[in-house]
């Protein structure tokens, strides 16, 4: 107990045996001044252990420097403590004061900062994360943005090489003309029905061997026009292949390497050779059909004019027999004519007579 006692004493800068020799109240009132000293070493030691472990996690950094501080806070307030008289003048005690006063906002400043932040972490927190959110939406939105023009670019481009692409396909494709049937029936209109049947089955008698191999080929073309719609197919497929080689999309390695050349050589170039041999067929194929059907249209131009040629005769030999009629008719109307003149010529000679 007398060991604390001294210790207080101490710190308040009071002799010891002087005050051993003082009643008890004097000796609490130093007891009380040296307290006055030691709260605030205390608290400069927590609140500079504290801030430097927001710094570091090391504790022989930690607590050294935090003792050595509070050893000077402890020193400049003993040291204010024990200079203080009260027989001083005013000026002295002002400066004094002043120098208590400068020393009281230092240790405020260095010990009430600390502390304010550890009791006052998790508003500080709350607010410094609110403050790195709005930062994170603001270059977030800038980053969307740019993502998007990005994108747009990336659309553009993609765009550019699906049309470039659609160019290069086309290029191994061939494009036929299909031509459509006139309809016989129509040909010569005003026909009666059986003139129409008539003409039909001439159309049909001259036509009948192209038609039979316009059927073949219709059929061949039917079955290699799928064939080369899927060999088309294939042949882009392995083409954006062999490109996003050569760009280096997957290996990430540009030009052609190993995987490329493997592409080249043993699915775009024999399916490029597949590709021109079944399109110059589809394109003899589709030639001959267009051979076909002209020939088919000559004949068919050959039957109608037979038909015409037949049925001028017969208009020619029905105006001949309408022209002999309507000699008759004149003939008959003309002797009827006469006869009724005479009889009436008669009618009137028997009238004058009676």
């Amino acid at each position: 107990m007398h060991a604390i006692k001294r210790a207080f004493f101490w710190l308040s800068g009071a002799g010891t045996q002087t005050l051993e020799q003082c009643p008890n109240w004097e000796q609490r009132k130093y007891v009380a001044f040296g307290a006055t000293v030691l709260v605030p070493c205390s608290f400069a030691f927590i609140a500079c252990a504290y801030a430097l472990s927001t710094l570091t996690d090391n504790a022989r950094v930690i607590y050294p420097v935090a003792a050595v501080w509070a050893f000077i806070i402890l020193t400049i307030d003993r040291a204010l403590l024990a200079g203080y008289r009260p027989y001083l003048s005013f000026g002295r005690k002002a400066a004094q004061f002043s120098l208590r006063l400068v020393v009281a906002i230092l240790m405020g400043i260095t010990i009430a900062h600390p502390l304010v932040l550890l009791l006052f972490r998790d508003t500080v927190s709350s607010v410094i994360e609110k403050d790195r959110a709005a930062e994170i939406e603001v270059v977030r939105s800038g980053f969307e943005n740019e993502k998007e023009k990005v994108r747009a670019n990336i659309t553009k481009l993609e765009s550019s090489i699906a049309e470039q692409r659609q160019k290069w396909n086309e290029s191994f494709q061939a494009k036929f003309i299909l031509q459509e049937n006139e309809d016989a029936d129509s040909a010569i209109p005003g026909l009666t029905a059986e003139q129409q049947k008539e003409l039909k089955a001439a159309i049909d008698e001259g036509t009948t061997p192209f038609r039979e191999r316009l059927t073949v080929v219709d059929k061949q073309f039917g079955e290699l026009s799928p064939q080369y719609a899927k060999l088309q197919t294939e042949l882009g497929f392995w083409q954006a292949e062999f490109e996003r080689e050569l760009n280096g999309q997957r290996s990430g390695l540009s030009g052609e390497g190993p995987r490329a050349r493997s592409i080249r050589a043993d699915q775009l170039e024999p399916r490029r050779e597949e590709s021109k041999r079944m399109g110059a067929l589809l394109e003899h194929l589709t030639a001959e059909k267009a051979n076909l059907q002209t020939q088919s249209r000559q004949a068919e131009a050959t039957a109608i004019a037979g038909f015409e040629a037949k049925l001028a005769e017969i208009e020619k030999a029905n105006q001949a027999e309408a022209a002999r009629v309507a000699g008759l008719k004149q003939k008959v109307e003309a002797d009827q004519a006469e006869q009724f003149v005479t009889q009436q010529n008669a009618l009137r000679e028997t009238i004058k007579q009676q």
